[in-house]
């Protein structure tokens, strides 16, 4: 599948060692887009990395440069699958602009296999110290953010295979505007259905299906499935 010129770009989120950079590398191949990862970006165009610029200038310096470079790679002609650094989207302004511009899919998963993918993050200025509690820090801080994003999968529950296929799906959405900063994906194709769950809102506990005579039957399948996650369908 070959993304066309113009096409929605597709923003990975989440937080250290949730598989951006993985994923969106196999996502990349298998859509003919470019993958641009944006600590990568940073250092190319600044000759530091993000930690020396965190270490040197602080957060706020290395907020201002993050801000300008996602600017620049959401402006390209060409589709792209942007790996954003881990605490971008929670940058109110990145996040409004990536929810304007881009389909946003947050990778997550438990805190114990982050940790094992991240090892002694001794490149991570952010996670410095006790590992582990500076992780549980930054999701406390970065959780809310990660719920405004249009699809949310755990990688660490979610097969490689499964999760790009759902984020696939989002390559060909069409965008709903909504009268506020965002808009929504609607999702159309064959088996667009497997992936419900990563597409319901967080915290949602009530799905509408509307549906038409003639898929009936499907609509009351989909909403059986509804109800089996414990939450309500009507």
């Amino acid at each position: 599948m070959t993304g066309a010129a113009g096409a929605r770009p597709i923003a990975l989120v989440g937080l250290p060692g949730s598989g951006k950079t993985t994923l969106g590398r196999r996502l990349a191949h298998r859509l003919g887009w470019e993958l641009r990862d944006t600590d990568l970006e940073i250092e190319r165009r600044t000759g530091r990395s993000p930690a020396q610029i965190l270490d040197v200038d602080g957060e706020d310096a290395f907020r201002r440069v993050e801000l300008s470079t996602l600017t620049e790679l959401l402006d390209g002609s060409r589709p792209v699958v942007v790996a954003c650094g881990g605490g971008l989207f929670a940058e109110p302004g990145a996040r409004r602009m990536l929810l304007e511009t881009a389909w946003v899919v947050a990778l997550d998963a438990p805190d114990s296999t982050l940790l094992e993918r991240i090892g002694a993050a001794a490149d991570r200025p952010l996670l410095r110290g006790d590992v582990a509690a500076r992780l549980a820090e930054l999701r406390r801080r970065r959780d809310r953010a990660h719920a405004e994003a249009h699809l949310r999968i755990d990688t660490a529950a979610t097969s490689a295979e499964v999760a790009e296929a759902a984020i696939r799906a989002l390559a060909g959405a069409v965008a709903v505007a909504t009268g506020t900063t965002s808009a929504y994906p609607v999702v159309v194709g064959e088996g667009a259905a497997d992936h419900l769950e990563a597409h319901l809102p967080a915290g949602c506990r009530r799905v509408a299906v509307v549906t038409d005579r003639s898929v009936e039957t499907l609509a009351r399948r989909l909403a059986r499935r509804i109800l089996g996650s414990d939450r309500e369908a009507t």
